[in-house]
């Protein structure tokens, strides 16, 4: 017994020593100011930091917002700077009130509470880092970002929460008192007298009406108030605040989600669209995968690339030319990843949009008023223009709707508002979204040509090369780069990273890597759909894209918009991680089912070519 009374204390040293946590060797002791916005310096209070040292700031705890579910576990890394032995200085700058706050519509008033560490990279070369944390942090965060319309329909959602409560509240220097407490209210019920001053609502620290609103679906709001000096906490039932949204409908609302996404994928499987798009690629595989080069997919990719037009009789610039221009795109977006700004954080979009817009129907009015073997037309010319403008318009109503789903201009807010999971992107936030992106890549199909067909599903014209070949290629491959990589940025996650355990926030070169392999993917999808269908021209597609994709276009661009109005939002909120996760789940199985389908006609065995004895 006493040996090991003796021992425990080796015992506990060695297991200190092999304890991979960093020392704690500082002393933090505060945290100043409480309140912070964009544009103020936030002070670190303490003793031992080495003075002109960078530091690691870590803030790990939860999020408190209103009328949102708390953010659990977050984890917000920033750079500081020791400017003495006991302060240092983190500038609150706007990206780290993004991270608190949200990004462009989701932007809210923010309550942080939790755990802060600061950090210091020692002198000897692989040393632990010297560190020290501070518990209980809370810190309130003004979110900077508003509009004047937002800002209108949040004072009416406030003066609707105080009528149902049965409140009337009054704010003086940032501070909230009861002037005026209804018997009957909620508010009353639960004990609220007037001369209280709300101080906490639902872990938020109170600043205005508006914060009282509590996570959608709850049946009561937690508030805490001062009386006279003395804290006090109130529990207010308010069932019946807010009607039941999908998120609260559980178990069940998953359930039935995940049944209507099943019959949805059957009845897509079956239709006749998907046994004719199936079909097709089948046979074009085939026809690209002669027997001697063998069954499969590497087969067929081979023989893509062996039935590729053109290649044997261009000169070496137009074989250049395809990667020059992907290279040119390719180093533009991922400028923009890095946070380069070509005009403005709000015109870059609009003029990335507008460019290739006009460039689009320039080129359309140019070539389409150029026939083989005939002078330049006018009005043919204005025809292609035309067709080229008609063929944009899904596009733009994709990236609008994008732009309406974000709340924000910005590129780096609309992928600041995306998560690294698919589901999360805002292609899967709803129905009209995913719509919207499939009508804009299925307006990159059409192909531009010289040439006048009267049947463009004749395949053997492919081959043809009319004059000008190599200006209708650059501009087909020009639209087919940015017009991908701004549906890639605006509906498919951009270049949001996952935020990896053992590094300090999301990797830039991650980013880059998946935004680059996004893109490649979108255009190897579309290149591949054009390479088996039929050639397909607007003006032999004129009536049923005027009858049937223009208006879904529009359609899918009101229901994006329709999900935004207030009172629809409030039912829907909380349901778009599930409704996302089962449009990707369902979007992942059509496409999973059409390649095995096709892998499986490519490697069933082909009977051998015969002559009919009776011909």
């Amino acid at each position: 017994m006493r040996l090991a009374r003796r021992l425990l204390p080796l015992l506990w040293l060695g297991a200190l020593g092999c304890s991979s946590r960093a020392p704690e060797l500082l002393v933090l002791a505060d945290v100043v100011p409480k309140t912070i916005a964009a544009g103020d310096r936030l002070e670190l209070v303490g003793l031992g930091f080495p003075e002109g040292q960078p530091a690691t700031v870590t803030l790990l705890g939860e999020l408190h917002r209103p009328g949102q579910r708390v953010e659990r576990a977050v984890e917000v890394v920033v750079r500081g700077q020791s400017v003495s032995a006991n302060r240092i200085e983190v500038e609150v700058d706007g990206p780290l009130e993004r991270e608190l706050c949200g990004a462009g519509e989701r932007s809210e008033h923010t309550t942080f509470r939790g755990r802060l560490t600061a950090a210091f990279v020692p002198h000897v070369a692989g040393a632990p880092p010297v560190s020290g944390t501070l518990e209980d942090v809370v810190l309130d965060v003004q979110a900077t970002t508003s509009t004047a319309e937002r800002d209108q329909q949040r004072q009416q959602t406030a003066r609707e929460v105080q009528d149902f409560l049965g409140l009337e509240l009054h704010r003086v220097s940032g501070q909230l008192y009861v002037t005026h407490v209804r018997a009957d209210g909620p508010a009353g019920a639960a004990g609220l007298k007037p001369g209280d001053r709300l101080t906490e609502a639902n872990g938020l620290l109170v600043g205005e009406p508006y914060d009282l609103i509590g996570p959608p679906g709850s049946r009561s709001w937690a508030l805490r108030a001062e009386r006279a000096g003395a804290p006090l906490a109130f529990r207010v039932d308010v069932e019946g605040w807010a009607p039941l949204g999908l998120a609260q409908l559980g178990a069940g609302g998953l359930g039935v989600l995940i049944l209507g996404g099943a019959l949805v994928l059957v009845l897509l499987t079956r239709s006749r669209w998907a046994l004719w798009l199936e079909r097709r690629l089948v046979l074009r595989l085939l026809e690209a995968t002669p027997p001697q080069r063998g069954r499969g997919w590497l087969a067929a990719l081979s023989g893509i690339w062996a039935m590729t037009p053109g290649k044997e009789g261009e000169r070496l610039p137009l074989r250049l030319l395809p990667g020059l221009c992907f290279m040119l795109a390719s180093a533009g977006f991922s400028a923009l990843a890095l946070g380069q700004v070509l005009l403005a954080p709000e015109l870059d979009l609009p003029l990335i949009a507008l460019v290739t817009v006009t460039a689009s129907v320039v080129g359309g009015l140019v070539l389409g008023g150029r026939r083989q073997r005939a002078r330049w037309s006018l009005w043919w010319g204005l025809k292609g223009a035309g067709y080229a403008l008609l063929l944009e318009l899904p596009i733009v109503t994709a990236l609008l709707g994008g732009v309406l789903a974000s709340g924000s201009l910005r590129l780096a807010e609309i992928v600041a508002t995306q998560a690294s999971a698919p589901w999360t992107w805002n292609a899967f936030r709803s129905p009209g979204l995913l719509v919207a992106l499939l009508l804009a890549l299925g307006a990159l199909l059409p192909e531009r040509r010289l040439d006048r067909l009267e049947l463009p599903e004749a395949d053997g014209d492919r081959q043809r090369r009319p004059t000008g070949a190599g200006l209708v290629r650059l501009i087909e491959w020009g639209r087919d780069y940015v017009v991908t990589g701004l549906l890639t940025i605006v509906l498919l996650g951009g270049w949001q990273a996952p935020t990896l355990g053992w590094a300090q926030g999301p990797l830039p070169l991650l980013g880059l890597l998946l935004l680059q392999l996004k893109l490649v993917t979108l255009l190897a999808g579309v290149w591949l759909l054009r390479w088996a269908l039929p050639r397909l021209r607007l003006e032999h597609l004129r009536k049923p894209w005027l009858r049937l994709v223009l208006p879904s276009s529009l359609a899918a661009l009101g229901v994006t918009a329709l999900g935004l109005v207030p009172h629809l939002r409030t039912v829907l909120s909380g349901a778009e991680t599930p409704l996302g996760a089962v449009l990707f789940g369902l979007c992942a199985l059509l496409l999973l089912n059409l390649l095995r389908r096709v892998r499986a006609a490519l490697r069933a065995p082909r009977p051998p070519a015969s002559l009919n004895p009776w011909l």
